[in-house]
């Protein structure tokens, strides 16, 4: 233990860890697209690149400029996906869909729209 958190060898990491754990941080990016791609599919069982309701993100990039009661996208935000993905007006690089920060669960991001490609689960 190092603090709060488990620091293990990638061999000792189980699903079952996987699940009860908030937050699985790697040591590089390599590592954590590996992983974002199996705890998706096989452990939670998310298929596709899209976001799915109820599934956790953490936001990977600054985006000030989406702001809602003082909280911006930024770097490290987590929540949770609180609806699926409205791809009615899918022009080929972007979609809507709306999501709950976790430190302030009263507000959401509804209807944010995103590059499909900032989406990078593989």
């Amino acid at each position: 233990m190092y603090g709060g958190a488990l620091v293990i060898c990638e061999d000792e990491l189980t699903n079952d860890m996987i699940k009860a754990s908030p937050v699985i941080l790697c040591g590089k990016n390599i590592t954590r697209d590996r992983y974002n791609k199996y705890v998706r599919e096989s452990v939670l069982g998310f298929h596709g690149t899209l976001p799915h309701m109820g599934e956790k993100l953490i936001c990977r990039q600054n985006n000030w400029a989406i702001e809602q009661d003082g909280i911006s996208l930024t770097n490290g935000l987590t929540g949770i996906v609180v609806s699926n993905p409205d791809v009615s007006s899918y022009d080929g690089k972007s979609f809507r869909f709306s999501f709950v920060p976790d430190i302030a669960p009263s507000i959401g991001f509804r209807a944010i729209l995103r590059e499909y490609s900032s989406f990078n689960f593989c």
